[in-house]
């Protein structure tokens, strides 16, 4: 295991890393706002790894729009 940094135990160190990116900004009713969001998860064992990715993008936004109370009832 070469090149493999060890923990404390001697096995593989577990490296974690979320990475949040926010694009394509725009101003909505004043503010500026992201309508571009990626959150990134990864979880590095020794030599392997995995990534979660999760990507969105909006089309519209209402900043301080107002909501119906009913909306918050778990249905």
């Amino acid at each position: 295991m070469a090149g493999v940094r060890e923990g404390a135990s001697g096995s593989p160190e577990t490296w974690y890393t979320l990475k949040e990116s926010f694009a394509n900004f725009r101003d909505i009713r004043g503010i500026t706002l992201p309508t571009h969001w990626t959150l990134e998860y990864s979880k590095e064992i020794g030599r392997t790894g995995s990534v979660l990715r999760f990507t969105t993008q909006y089309q519209d936004m209402y900043p301080n729009a107002e909501i119906e109370a009913a909306e918050f009832k778990i249905r």
